[in-house]
């Protein structure tokens, strides 16, 4: 999960309490936090590439 911690949409608080509850649930989270905002980041693309390619 990317977030990031000047989002005028969604605190950080508000994304740190999703992750954890999706981690209280069995989830396993990867974040990425970001000092942008609401916007997809070229970093969060290379980070989700990254992670994707543990997968295959």
């Amino acid at each position: 999960m990317t977030a990031g911690v000047n989002d005028p949409l969604i605190s950080a608080e508000g994304s740190q309490q999703l992750i954890d509850l999706l981690v209280e649930r069995g989830a396993v989270v990867t974040d990425v936090w970001t000092q942008q905002g609401h916007q997809l980041t070229l970093p969060e693309v290379e980070a989700a590439r990254d992670w994707y390619g543990t997968l295959l």
